[in-house]
């Protein structure tokens, strides 16, 4: 469901991922000036990704993060910090990243997709026998998810 009127699209983050496409709205009135400030680091974090400045990126979602660890976009967050260092070449921080949302955030919704892209990374470094494993893990743990779908394609 998308938001109905130009009056909800400025508080609309939109996250979007190889396999899915959602949007979050985040709670308007929560915190009131703190919240308001981390909302900008996240937008600015995303913002950045999308005009090509990784290293900006990460240091505005790392901070978002740090700032408000038990927020429920804190595992999106780190998702793009994960994405934002594949985006660089930096596999080994991505893989890394990709692994806090699975200890740290392991009922999310974004796990599946960690944990491809994790796989992905792995492929992308040249360990392709680690690939495949997370590959497997995710077609196991994750059957019905579109991920899944995904990951038994590239195996």
């Amino acid at each position: 469901m998308w938001p109905r009127n130009r009056r909800d699209w400025p508080n609309t983050i939109f996250w979007c991922s190889p396999v899915r496409r959602f949007w979050l709205k985040p709670l308007r009135t929560r915190g009131g000036k703190r919240h308001i400030q981390l909302r900008a680091l996240l937008r600015a974090g995303l913002e950045s990704f999308q005009r090509g400045d990784y290293p900006r990126s990460v240091q505005s979602l790392r901070n978002f993060v740090n700032r408000n660890r038990q927020s429920e976009l804190a595992p999106y967050a780190h998702y793009w910090i994960g994405e934002a260092y594949f985006a660089q070449g930096k596999y080994y921080e991505s893989i890394l990243a990709y692994n806090e949302i699975l200890t740290t955030w392991a009922q999310n919704e974004r796990v599946p997709a960690a944990r491809l892209r994790q796989a992905e990374a792995f492929a992308a470094s040249g360990d392709v026998m680690d690939a495949r494993l997370y590959l497997k893990e995710l077609i196991d743990k994750y059957p019905g998810t579109p991920e899944a779908t995904e990951a038994k394609r590239k195996l």
